[in-house]
C-alpha cells in the first residue's frame, strides 16, 4: 500500500473519529460564535494530537531493525498506520462508552468522590438485593445479609455481611477481618447488568472504582 494511500486511509478514519465524538457526544452549539470558534479549535487539538501521538509512535518503531530499511522508508510507513492505530483505539472507546450508555444504561461520571455521588432518586435497586452476579474475575452470591465473592481463577472465596445504608447504597464488611469494608453506590440498574462505585479501605485515596456487574442467568 502506498504512503497517500495509508493517509487517505487515517484521514477516513479520523473523520470517523470526529463525527463519533461530536455528533454523540461533545455536541457543540454551532448557533453561536463562540460555539464554532470552540469546534473548530477543537478539532485542530485532535488532529495535532494524533499527528504527534502517531508521529513519536512512528518514530520509536522506525528505530527497530527491520530487514535493511533506512529509518526514513521505515518511518514513512510507520507514521500513517501508528497513526491509524491510535484513532482506532479512540474510536473502540467512543463506541464502548456509547453502548454502555445507551444499551446498558451505565453513565460514566467524572471522577468524583465517594461522598460526592449521588444515586439516582427513581432507581429501583430491590431487583439487586439477592440474586448471583458476576464480573470479568469474580463470581458473586448474594442474600439479605450475606455477600460471598469467588475468584474464577484462583476459586478463592470471601464472605462479607451486608448492611443497607438505603435502597442503594450498602456496606460490605469482611466476616474474617472487620477492617476491610467495601462501600458500595449503585448508579444504574437493568435487568441483566447494574453499575456501581466501589471504595474499599484498603484504597489510598478517596475515589471509588466505577463497576459494571452482570446477573447470573
Amino acid at each position: 500500500m502506498k504512503t497517500n494511500k495509508r493517509w487517505i486511509s487515517t484521514l477516513i478514519l479520523l473523520i470517523i473519529e470526529l463525527i463519533i465524538q461530536y455528533g454523540f457526544f461533545s455536541k457543540p452549539d454551532l448557533t453561536r460564535l463562540s460555539g464554532i470558534v470552540t469546534f473548530n479549535l477543537d478539532i485542530i487539538f485532535n488532529i495535532i494530537f494524533f499527528v504527534v501521538v502517531g508521529a513519536g509512535l512512528g518514530y520509536l518503531i522506525s528505530k527497530i531493525p527491520f530487514r535493511q530499511k533506512t529509518f526514513k522508508e521505515k518511518f514513512r510507513t510507520a507514521f500513517p498506520l501508528c497513526t491509524s492505530f491510535v484513532i482506532v483505539v479512540f474510536i473502540s472507546v467512543f463506541t464502548y462508552v456509547y453502548y454502555l450508555t445507551k444499551e446498558k444504561g451505565i453513565e460514566l461520571a467524572p471522577l468524583q468522590e465517594y461522598e460526592d455521588i449521588e444515586c439516582p432518586e427513581d432507581l429501583d435497586c430491590s431487583v439487586i438485593h439477592t440474586g448471583k452476579f458476576e464480573t470479568e474475575l469474580t463470581l458473586i452470591e448474594r442474600t439479605e445479609i450475606i455477600e460471598i465473592q469467588t475468584n474464577k481463577k484462583t476459586a478463592v472465596k470471601k464472605e462479607f455481611t451486608i448492611k443497607w445504608i438505603d435502597k442503594c447504597e450498602y456496606v460490605l464488611t469482611s466476616t474474617t477481618d472487620n477492617s476491610e469494608q467495601i462501600k458500595v453506590k449503585v448508579s444504574a440498574v437493568n435487568p441483566d447488568v447494574y453499575g456501581c462505585y466501589m471504595l474499599s479501605s484498603k484504597q489510598t485515596d478517596t475515589y471509588p472504582i466505577l463497576m459494571i456487574i452482570n446477573r447470573v442467568k
